[in-house]
C-alpha cells in the first residue's frame, strides 16, 4: 500500500493483511489509521518526510515481518499501535521521525525485535518507554538524542549483537534490570549525565567488553 494523498487510505480500510505500508514525501495527509489491519508482510511500516502528519493509529496490528521505520516526521503528535507484539526485521526512530512526541510508549507489548533497534536524533522525545521488549536479534543503538532523559526497558533480556547508548546529552536513567545477555559488546558513552555505576543489570558477563566511558563523573 503506496500512501501519497488522504484517498489513498480509503481502500485499504478492511483490509486485514498488507504487504507493507510505504508513505513519503507526502504534504497533506496528516492522520494513517487502519483500524482493521492485524499483519504487515515483509515491506512493513515506512514513514519518512510526511510535512502534515500527525497521527498514526494502527490498533489492530499484531505483527510485521518487515521494519517499522519512523523518519523526519516534524508534525507527529501521536501514535498507537498498542497490540504490536513482535516485528522481524528492525525498528527504527531516527532524524526527527517521531515530530514533537515527549513520550516513545506506544509499544506497550512488543516483546521481540528480530534485527536492530534504533533511536537517534529523535529531536523533542524525552522518554523512550518498550515496556515488554524481552529479545533484539542483532543491535540497540540509542545515539545523539538532544533531549532524551529516560530509557526504559525493564523487561529487555537479550541483545544478540552490541548495544550502544552514546552521546545522549540529557540521558539520567537506563532500565535494564531484567538484562543478562548482551552478545558482541556494550558501550554507554560520553552521556554527561548518566551516573553508569547505579545503573540496575542482573549482569553483563555474557558480552565480550564493556565501555563506560565519558559518563557523569559524580553521581548523586
Amino acid at each position: 500500500a503506496t500512501i501519497n494523498s488522504a484517498d489513498d487510505v480509503t481502500p485499504y480500510l478492511p483490509c486485514f493483511a498488507l504487504d507493507g505500508v510505504y508513505m513519503a514525501g507526502t504534504s497533506g495527509v496528516t492522520t494513517l489509521s487502519l483500524p482493521h489491519l492485524q499483519t504487515l508482510g515483509s515491506g512493513g511500516l515506512y514513514l519518512d518526510n510526511n510535512a502534515a502528519l500527525t497521527t498514526v493509529d494502527f490498533p489492530a496490528l499484531s505483527t510485521s515481518e518487515g521494519y517499522l521505520y519512523f523518519d523526519r516526521n516534524p508534525a507527529m503528535e501521536s501514535v498507537s499501535i498498542p497490540t504490536l507484539s513482535s516485528i522481524t526485521s528492525f525498528l527504527y526512530f531516527g532524524n526527527g521521525g517521531l515530530g514533537g512526541m515527549l513520550t516513545m510508549d506506544f509499544l506497550p507489548n512488543l516483546q521481540s525485535v528480530g534485527e536492530m533497534l534504533f533511536i537517534g536524533r529523535t529531536g523533542s522525545l524525552q522518554h523512550a518507554i518498550l515496556p515488554n521488549l524481552e529479545t533484539v536479534g542483532t543491535n540497540i543503538i540509542i545515539w545523539t538524542n538532544t533531549d532524551l532523559i529516560t530509557t526504559a526497558f525493564p523487561s529487555l533480556q537479550s541483545v544478540s549483537g552490541y548495544f550502544q547508548i552514546s552521546t545522549n546529552d540529557l540521558l539520567q536513567d537506563v532500565d535494564i534490570s531484567q538484562l543478562n545477555q548482551v552478545v558482541e559488546g556494550t558501550t554507554m558513552q560520553d552521556n554527561p549525565m548518566l551516573c553508569t555505576s547505579a545503573l540496575q543489570t542482573r549482569n553483563l558477563a555474557g558480552s565480550d567488553s564493556t565501555d563506560l566511558g565519558g559518563n557523569a563523573a559524580v553521581c548523586n
